[in-house]
């Protein structure tokens, strides 16, 4: 993961990272390290892929609970992986994630709908953010 990156490690610590780094985060290296079963560091870098949506450097988009959860029980493809699985195989709830109570604000009207979730339920039942795809 290192040399796509000229060997520049992703470390949070190290300061804001470009938004292609953090793109690669929730895209790449997060997902990836959830399959080899190293759920901390996926946690990580899947946390630092999401923060520009919240800390405003990137522009919110309506799909962002895409990459929060989905209905599938254990991903076997990268492109599946959502930060509840991480979560959830680090025995941890989403609740506890510094981005929570934000996320749910920022779910469309259209999707809470969709889904027969108020707010207030998602927000206290983390574990039912996959009814967000439904």
């Amino acid at each position: 993961m290192d040399s796509s990156l000229n060997y520049r490690r992703l470390d949070k610590s190290r300061g804001p990272w470009s938004l292609d780094e953090t793109w690669r985060a929730l895209h790449l290296y997060g997902p990836l390290l959830y399959l080899v079963g190293r759920h901390a560091d996926a946690r990580r870098m899947m946390e630092c892929g999401l923060h520009p949506w919240f800390d405003g450097s990137r522009r919110r988009h309506r799909d962002l609970f895409l990459y929060i959860g989905n209905d599938d029980l254990l991903p076997t493809r990268r492109q599946r992986v959502t930060l509840s699985h991480i979560y959830l195989a680090l025995g941890k709830s989403l609740a506890s994630w510094e981005h929570w109570q934000a996320f749910v604000r920022l779910v469309p009207v259209e999707v809470m709908r969709r889904s027969s979730l108020s707010r207030r339920e998602l927000r206290e039942n983390p574990d039912r953010v996959a009814q967000l795809r439904n």
